[in-house]
Formats: structure tokens, sequence, C-alpha cells
């Protein structure tokens, strides 16, 4: 990790990295975690901040991916109750735990230190994507409706003329910050807990190096840890050394796919290394245009209640053959009742192909790439659609499907990994 410095003594024993410090300091103390603190003897880290951000979050294919709670396993190993994961990391994690309390019966693992390093508990666990994404769409109307000009108040006057200034405003965000739940999934915003395959021991800040010293890696027990959990499956993340990540496709983890089963063109069928995406998540593109109109649907219903009347003024009154205005006259302006929105006109104005174009120009801008052709996979998604090429997804679906797989090689862009760190990234 870039330049190396000459640590002190007391660096090497006392390290202060914080997101609070300056930046050169930052930099210095994130270094000397990276370089020396952490111990170079210890194997297998995983790393979400430089390696490995999207990790649990798409699919071998790139596919933004999402669990729900069929698939979810209670942890009973956990400091409070309704804790979960995804089935097999629950199961290995109950394995796990029980081997550490073993082994500290036996006295391989140190009565000392850190109790949490050989008394397993679940105290982060799986964390809902769906709620924060709704936020997000509802955050995004709050600030439409607070920047609400007079002009738009004239020209918004039903719910076809807000869907057509409601999508350019959406296409506007769009340009900083991911709008389709596909790419808002991504970002640093929505914890890596959503996928379900990590389970903290602690609820610390990761951002503090001093905390992981004193409590993880000086601990006795630490090395042992790190071996024991991948015995049983498991990554410890090197920049949060109390998270545990399922290592998905190691010999470890995979046994305890052997528990578990999904169905698959009405066949029962048990769950394999390579089917595992498909037995434990969905695509999220598949629910992208669901959520997308429930957006416009629920930002009108709100704009009919926080702005009921629109405010018409008429053009200037104009004597018959007269070529320019009469000042005298007096413009008087029209109060009009927004019209209440109803399925009839949801169905008329978000047609499957307002919903295609839309969709388009907004994975466009979320990719910012200039090399796709939004025009041609308009195009393309047209006769998709007219086709319907799978049978097992309907028309929309199969449009959806094509698009996504275009912009599917752009997921790794500055929006999705950079837009926004909060402090402790991988708290849900």
């Amino acid at each position: 990790m870039g330049i190396s410095f000459d640590y002190t003594a007391a660096d090497l024993v006392n390290p202060i990295g914080s997101n609070q410090l300056a930046a050169f300091a930052l930099y210095y103390q994130r270094s000397l975690y990276e370089q020396e603190i952490y111990p170079a003897t210890v194997e297998w880290p995983i790393d979400l901040y430089y390696q490995k951000q999207l990790y649990g979050k798409v699919d071998r294919k790139q596919n933004t991916i999402v669990t729900s709670a069929p698939h979810l396993m209670t942890i009973k190993d956990a400091v409070a109750p309704n804790m979960f994961a995804l089935g097999p990391t629950a199961v290995a994690f109950e394995a796990f735990a029980a081997h550490m309390r073993k082994a500290n019966i036996m006295g391989v693992a140190k009565d000392a230190g850190n109790p949490k390093l050989y008394d397993l508990k679940a105290a982060m666990a799986y964390s809902n994507p769906f709620h924060k994404y709704q936020a997000y769409l509802e955050g995004a109307y709050d600030v439409y409706r607070r920047t609400f000009t007079p002009a738009q108040n004239q020209k918004v006057l039903g719910f076809g003329s807000f869907a057509e200034d409601y999508k350019q405003y959406l296409l506007r965000v769009s340009k900083t910050y991911p709008v389709t739940k596909t790419n808002f999934l991504l970002t640093p915003s929505v914890s890596p807990f959503t996928s379900g395959l990590a389970i903290g021991i602690d609820k610390a800040n990761c951002g503090d190096d001093h905390y992981k010293y004193v409590n993880y890696i000086s601990d006795p027990n630490f090395e042992f840890y790190i071996r024991a959990a991948k015995k049983f499956g498991f990554l410890v993340d090197r920049n949060a050394p109390w998270i545990l990540w399922s290592d998905l496709f190691s010999p470890a983890f995979s046994v305890n796919y052997k528990y578990f089963y999904y169905t698959q063109n009405n066949v029962e069928r048990m769950v394999t290394r390579d089917n595992f995406f498909e037995a434990f998540y969905a695509p999220a593109w598949k629910s992208d245009i669901k959520e997308l109109r429930e957006a416009f649907v629920k930002a009108y219903s709100t704009l009919t209640q926080t702005h009921p009347y629109a405010e018409i003024f008429p053009p200037r009154l104009v004597a018959p053959g007269a070529t320019e205005f009469i000042e005298g006259c007096t413009l008087k302006k029209i109060i009009k009742r927004r019209d209440p929105i109803d399925d009839h006109q949801v169905s008329t104005v978000l047609t499957d192909k307002f919903m295609i174009d839309f969709y388009v120009d907004l994975r466009q801008s979320e990719a910012q790439t200039t090399e796709v052709n939004p025009v041609e996979v308009k195009r393309y998604a047209y006769e998709r659609y007219r086709n319907q090429l799978k049978q097992s997804l309907t028309k929309l679906e199969n449009a959806v499907q094509y698009i996504n797989s275009v912009y599917a090689p752009y997921v790794y862009t500055l929006q999705n990994l950079a837009v926004s760190f909060p402090a402790s990234s991988t708290a849900p």
C-alpha cells in the first residue's frame, strides 16, 4: 500500500489510525497498519477496502444480488435474539463457535485476553437492504419537493406531466448517485452485511486501529482464531478482525451446502458450488422496474398532499386584430387541483416502453461510459420484449435482463465504490 515509512518502536505498539485524522496522518497510520501492524505471518485475510469491495453483493456474472428471509437462519450463538445469516453461514458459525469453546476448555485457546475470541457470539449479522433503498428514494423525493419551483408548479398538472418532470429529476440525480436498486446496493452506503455472508463478533469502529491492535491483533489467541476460522470456512476481515466472512467456495465452507436444497423448474435440487447464487439469491434487476414504478406513484401521491393545487397563469388577453398585448389587461391565476392517481393513470403513463427507455437512460448515466450506445440498447431491448425469448420471464423481464447484461461490466464505477464511505463501512 504505497510508500513505506521509518516507523518508530512506539508506532508499532500504539497505532492510532482513525478516520478523524488529517489526510497525511491518516495515510501514515493506514500504511503502518497495512505494512506492520497486521501480522505478516497470518494468512487468508479478506480486504473489502482495497480488493473485494463488492464481495457478496455481486455474483460471478457481476449481477447485483439480494437474498431474502426464506434463505436466512437464526444464529443461535448471538448476543441478542433475531440475528440472522445465510443458512450455510449460520451453520458454519455454530460449528466454529463450538470449536472455540472446546479449545478454550482444553487450554488450546488461552483463557486470557479478549473473551470474544474464544467465546464467539454474533454481535452483527444480516442487515435488510430494502429499507435503506426505500429511505433513499424517499429522501430523493424530499429534495425534489423542497426545490419545487413556480415553473414546475405550473407545468406539473397531473400524473403524466409529473412523470416526465420527475424522470428528468431522477436522471440528474443519477449522474452523481445511483438511482436503480441494482447500483444503489453496490455503494458503500449499503452494508456488506446485507449479503448474509458475514457475522461480526463485535460492534467496534472499523476505523479505529488502536482498538483493533489492543483487542484483537495483539491478543494471544488471535492467530489461533484466524487459523480456526479458516478451518470452518471463514475469512477474517483484515480491516475489522472481528468480522468473519464466508469463504464461499472453499472446501471447508462448501461442506455445509449438503444441508440445503432449492427448487428449480419444479425440481428440488441440492445446493452446490455451481448453483450457490441461484439457490440463495435473486438478481436485483428483476425488481428494479417494480421499485422505480412504485417510486413514481409514491412521489406523486405525496405531491398531491403537499402541493394539492397548481397555479396556472393564462397568456395575456389580446384584442381582436391587435398586434401587441394590451397593457391594461390583468392576469388572473387559475387554481387547479392536481388529479389524484389511479391504476388507469399508472398503466397509461408508466407504460413498459416508458420504463424501458427510462431504465436504459438511468443505467447509462450510472455507468458513466461512452462505450455503450443507449439508442442501440433500447432497440435490442424492444426486440427482447416483443420476442420474449425466455418464456420463464415476462416480456418486460426479458428486456430488463438484456439491459442489465449490457451494463453489468460497469459495476466497478466511482459511484459504486467511493460515493459514500460511512465511518464504519462494515456496520449494518
